[in-house]
């Protein structure tokens, strides 16, 4: 009897022992499951991270960049590197260019008779010339100004009873002359000179000796004379096949329109308009455009979209995107693997559309491609697994605006990038690392008309830009 008590109890403690483990491991069950749904809910957040982090250092990567140019790294193996065949120079084009006939201003005649060692009389003789090209030193003398005095007679008119001069006298007995003017324009705008440097060069080179607020009021003056050639070029330019458009920022210290510069260029010509110290709204695009309804080339700034009565996106922008991806060190091998085939196969179609617009001769002929160019660009552009952020972002944006990627193709002369704005602005972008902007607003406006008439006349001939300037004047 007392044997099945005992055999009672540690059945009981067996069986008590049992539940508690049974419960241990619902309790441990539990545990674990919970462990793991925090192991992925982590894993999830590492994968979120790990797409921030490559989102950010991919935008690092291009501000320094943008601010380092110079120290910008430089890809291992870039992807865009072609070899380009070397053209082989001759040996004259290392030489200076032989002078016109026009541009000899004196020819010094060197004769010889007889032998310099034995002084035998020389014959068989020959010619041979060569040419120095120079110019001009200031000596104390001769500081290369010009001076004119006037003498102007005035007389009394008894019937008017007043005095009349034979021309209109100036306000000051010294006044500047035009060609001081028009060179001071010269070396502010195409030269992007400073006033301290415009100041040293007069005085060093002619003895003239100018102030800023002298050299303030010729730009202010030369800028009146030339709104009208301004206007001209707006027009001009809204008369053109197309119309290329662009900004770029441009500080103006004084300001209350913005900081931005833009630029509207045709593609039949070379003139450019610039109007700076504006917002980046539409409004002023628009206000460029002069309520006209044209075929537009731009980027894909939003203010751009309804603007045009066709438009026409810049391939270079996503080129250029796609081209930085693949270079890119900042991402894996086989992510950045990927990026380098997406930009591949992006720049032969950009290639391809190109070589069409070029060897084709009528729209008709164009519009054939457009289907299959279309499809290409649609396969390029589908979303894929491996694409970090800033790649679904390129893509994602072509799909969007895959038609306007060809509108080129519907009209004959348009191009398929916004590159002339780009080159355009270049010189404003130049000057404005000289310069850091305009401190006022005049000054932005006075630089809008003065920038546009210069580089309009400078693209057209060069060689014959001051000759146009006093004609234009």
């Amino acid at each position: 009897m007392k044997e099945l008590i005992y055999v009672r109890k540690q059945s009981a403690v067996l069986s008590q022992r049992v539940t508690i483990l049974e419960k241990n491991k619902i309790k441990q069950d539990q545990i674990i499951k919970e462990k793991d749904k925090i192991i992925r809910q982590k894993d999830l957040i590492i994968k979120e991270q790990e797409k921030i982090i490559e989102k950010l250092t991919l935008q690092v990567e291009e501000l320094r960049g943008i601010v380092f140019k110079s120290k910008r790294k430089k890809s291992k193996n870039p992807v865009n590197k072609e070899v380009k065949s070397k053209k082989k120079r001759t040996k004259d084009s290392y030489k200076r260019a032989i002078p016109k006939e026009s541009e000899i201003t004196k020819t010094i005649e060197h004769k010889i008779d007889k032998c310099p060692d034995c002084n035998t009389k020389l014959t068989n003789k020959e010619e041979t010339e060569f040419y120095i090209e120079d110019i001009k030193l200031p000596t104390k003398d001769d500081k290369l100004k010009m001076v004119e005095k006037h003498i102007v007679e005035k007389g009394y008119c008894r019937n008017c009873k007043k005095y009349h001069t034979a021309i209109k006298l100036p306000s000051t007995k010294v006044v500047i002359g035009k060609n001081i003017k028009m060179y001071v324009t010269y070396l502010t705008i195409l030269l992007r000179s400073s006033y301290t440097q415009i100041i040293k060069l007069f005085k060093d080179t002619y003895n003239i000796k100018l102030s800023e607020g002298e050299i303030g009021n010729i730009l202010n003056t030369e800028a009146q004379s030339l709104k009208p050639e301004y206007e001209r070029l707006k027009e001009d330019i809204r008369n053109q096949r197309g119309i290329h458009m662009d900004e770029t920022p441009y500080k103006v210290y004084n300001g209350k329109l913005g900081n931005y510069a833009w630029i509207m260029t045709g593609t039949d010509n070379s003139n450019v308009v610039f109007d700076i110290g504006k917002s980046r709204g539409r409004g002023v695009a628009k206000k460029l455009l002069g309520g006209k309804k044209l075929i537009g080339i731009s980027d894909d700034y939003n203010a751009y979209s309804k603007l045009f009565k066709d438009h026409q996106l810049c391939w270079a922008h996503p080129h250029r995107k796609l081209r930085d991806l693949a270079n890119s060190d900042k991402l894996s091998e086989d992510i950045k693997k990927h990026c380098k085939k997406v930009y591949i196969e992006f720049k032969e179609l950009y290639n391809d559309t190109q070589k069409i617009l070029d060897t084709t001769n009528s729209v008709k002929e164009m519009l054939k491609h457009e289907n299959e160019l279309k499809d290409k660009l649609i396969k390029i552009s589908q979303i894929h697994k491996k694409d970090p952020d800033k790649l679904v972002n390129i893509k994602k944006g072509l799909l969007r605006n895959t038609d306007k990627y060809f509108t080129c193709l519907h009209y004959e002369g348009i191009p398929l990038d916004n590159n002339k704005a780009e080159r355009g602005l270049r010189h404003l972008v130049l000057k404005r690392k000289v310069s850091f902007g305009t401190g006022t607003q005049k000054g932005a406006d006075r630089l809008s008309v003065l920038m546009s008439v210069l580089l309009s006349l400078w693209n057209r001939n060069p060689d014959m830009f001051f000759q146009e300037y006093v004609e234009l004047k």
